[in-house]
């Protein structure tokens, strides 16, 4: 896209002050000079971000001072006023100004960040792949709950549905069939219907809201070891502000798009392990609907290929699946964990099932992220009666939502086996159980080698639960000791409920 006519004469000036012209992103040109660069809102249109006035163009460049600003200190700098000289030229100017000297537009003034540092540039070096993955979830769920970001209330359901009519029209804007799109529609606003009374419960509780607006890889870099979201962009007023699954939705159809499935459900999974938001699951279909859809518009020229292909996977993205609830079993270092997150992936419609394990549960109840040590806490009899309710309460609420489960824990005990199967049945969701086996040898090992882990498992551990007697039960056993074999055996028990060319919801066709 060439720079906006009305910009012309301030990006020349600031190409001159840079040495290079700027590089461009979808809403923004950015002046790199040697340490800093300076970005520059560009005046255009675009589907529930309208730049074209000038005080907005302020409003936004404050907003992501404020939101991105806490997260990376010294990254973000401060507001320049770009002014015009009594001779007529153009200069930099720090605010606050005289109010004889009106501003022509403004620049945010940033630290240089190199390009192989942005996540984009991570993904054929799979750098996004096992903890990169968490600690990018990690981020996303700081930058919804920072203390320091501003207060703002959700738009609730008639944000979504102003969302879903301003795709339809940016799709239809983009050339896409007019039977497709209002096919679409149908189904992206019977899916609203669906969850908009959930949509107008969390707002009533405060629940979380998007805090940057437009999350992909081009805008999340390495800072400070740190992954760091740039670019945060204000809802538009006319719009109101999305539910924070916005923000999680965007990120994990760009996570798709670039073939990182893996890393896209682990993305999810440790989301909700962290917050224990059991309802953003419902609202994911929508939310990814929508979002790929507008995406796929945004692309339609300069990308036709790729954005048919988005357009198909934004109507994929608004069906639902059959949910199925796997309970995953067996001794501590077995390889419950990694059977879960290898089978997660494809188990049920992007971004597959979600992935819930016990140890996640009791240290989020603790107050604690995953990897703490919790010193011992949460093991006395009403620490794991709370760990419990909770695990099956998200596992019946992610199963009602048409959402599978892989559910990880020790399950030595029959009372842990039964909630978790008569929660999958009070969700109307299929049940499998697994219980896994190895030479306790090898699984010695394994417990000897483990690091970064919510489990706080040792050997001395393994060795009282394997004294236990977990009773007589129906669950398939699969030995891991080729975790290859066991992971076959259990896609093959699980092939009636893994991702695979269905009945779809009809996608909108380039013309």
């Amino acid at each position: 896209m060439p720079i906006p006519t009305a910009q012309a004469e301030v990006a020349a000036f600031l190409s001159q002050l840079a040495g290079s012209p700027p590089l461009e992103t979808a809403g923004s040109l950015v002046f790199t000079g040697s340490d800093d660069v300076l970005k520059l809102r560009k005046a255009i249109s675009r589907p529930v971000a309208d730049s074209r006035s000038r005080r907005w163009r302020r409003v936004q460049a404050d907003y992501e001072l404020a939101v991105s600003a806490p997260l990376a200190p010294g990254l973000h700098h401060d507001l320049l006023a770009i002014v015009r000289r009594s001779d007529g030229g153009l200069a930099l100017a720090s605010e606050p100004l005289s109010p004889d000297t009106p501003a022509v537009d403004w620049a945010l003034r940033m630290t240089r960040v190199e390009t192989t540092d942005f996540a984009r540039a991570c993904v054929d070096a799979d750098a996004l792949e096992g903890r990169a993955a968490d600690l990018l979830a990690d981020r996303v769920f700081t930058l919804h709950h920072h203390p320091a970001t501003p207060p703002q209330t959700g738009g609730g359901s008639e944000t979504g549905r102003i969302l879903a009519l301003t795709t339809v029209k940016a799709a239809l804007d983009a050339g896409f069939a007019q039977a497709d799109v209002q096919a679409w529609a149908g189904t992206a606003l019977m899916r609203l219907d669906d969850v908009g009374r959930l949509l107008d419960e969390r707002t009533a509780a405060g629940a979380p809201v998007a805090r940057h607006g437009n999350l992909h890889l081009g805008n999340i870099c390495r800072w400070q070891h740190e992954w760091t979201p740039v670019d945060a962009i204000p809802p538009d007023p006319p719009t109101g502000v999305p539910d924070a699954v916005w923000d999680v939705a965007s990120l994990l159809i760009e996570l798709h798009a670039a073939g990182l499935d893996g890393p896209a459900n682990r993305l999810f999974s440790r989301y909700v392990a962290r917050t224990g938001d059991a309802g953003l699951v419902a609202l994911l279909p929508l939310f990814m609907g929508i979002r790929g859809l507008l995406r796929a518009a945004d692309l339609a020229t300069a990308d036709p290929t790729d954005a048919s292909r988005r357009a198909q996977f934004s109507a994929e993205c608004l069906d639902r699946g059959q949910s199925v609830v796997v309970a995953v079993g067996g001794v501590p270092g077995v390889g419950k964990t990694t059977l879960g997150r290898r089978l997660a992936v494809d188990l049920g419609p992007f971004p597959g099932a979600l992935l819930m394990r016990w140890d996640d549960v009791r240290k989020r109840l603790l107050g604690l992220v995953p990897e703490a040590p919790s010193d011992g806490a949460g093991h006395d009899l009403p620490a794991v009666t709370r760990t419990r309710d909770a695990l099956v309460g998200q596992v019946r609420a992610a199963a009602l939502a048409g959402r599978s489960v892989v559910v990880e824990a020790l399950f030595l005990d029959p009372t842990d086996r039964a909630a978790v199967a008569r929660a999958a049945a009070e969700a109307g969701a299929a049940f499998t159980g697994l219980w896994l086996d190895a030479p306790l040898p090898l699984i010695t090992e394994r417990l000897e080698g483990r690091a970064y882990d919510a489990s706080e498992s040792t050997v001395e551990s393994l060795r009282t639960a394997n004294q236990i007697d977990p009773g007589v039960f129906d669950w398939q056993r699969l030995d891991t000791t080729d975790a290859d074999a066991a992971l076959a055996a259990a896609q093959a028990a699980l092939a009636a409920y893994r991702r695979r060319p269905a009945r779809r919801a009809r996608a909108p066709g380039a013309v």
